[in-house]
């Protein structure tokens, strides 16, 4: 599991489960976030388009067959469907 924070912000300890940090800047951390309720209680998630670019963004971190995963998983859907990215990317897109 992975659990992001601010950059100042105090890691939480583990009592059993592993749990991955991850810092990300303010602003980061609060684009792109959903409300949700999960057992009973709400919880924020980014959104897929969020958490694509940020497979790819920590992918020496998470590992590049991880990565590799979750884009075929978010791309290997039969029907191809719009996505709406963040509001403040960082990528860098190489010209061939």
């Amino acid at each position: 599991m992975s659990l992001a924070i601010g950059r100042k912000g105090r890691a939480p300890k583990s009592y059993g489960t592993p749990i991955r940090i991850v810092r990300f800047t303010e602003s980061l951390l609060h684009d792109d976030v959903e409300a949700h309720v999960i057992d009973g209680g709400p919880a924020k998630v980014f959104g897929i388009a969020k958490t694509t670019v940020d497979r790819f963004r920590y992918r020496s971190k998470i590992g590049l067959s991880v990565e590799i995963e979750g884009f075929r998983k978010r791309c290997g859907s039969a029907k191809p469907r719009p996505v709406k990215l963040p509001t403040r990317l960082n990528v860098v897109v190489a010209a061939p």
